[in-house]
């Protein structure tokens, strides 16, 4: 069933008033342990040493472009093939 705009604004503005997206008001918010190795206490970023997914990128790239390379050449050959006979 889809709502309209006012529906969703309504539904909204009933969480915020009933504090359903927010701890109740006498406990302090909890930061997820997943942030906790992202940011520092002061909400800057951890340093970050982790470099498999560009490497891992740069494997399927080198890939993706030795295929494409092999594709060029077979499709220059046919062409050059073609034209002088």
């Amino acid at each position: 069933m889809w709502e309209n705009y006012l529906a969703y604004r309504d539904r909204i503005q009933s969480l915020i008033e009933q504090r359903a997206c927010f701890p109740p008001e006498n406990e302090q918010l909890v930061t997820a342990d997943g942030l906790k190795n992202k940011f520092c206490a002061d909400g800057s970023f951890h340093d970050f040493y982790e470099i498999r997914l560009y490497f891992g990128f740069q494997k399927i790239r080198n890939n993706f472009l030795e295929k494409f390379r092999r594709l060029f050449m077979n499709r220059q050959q046919e062409f050059y093939q073609k034209s002088f006979l």
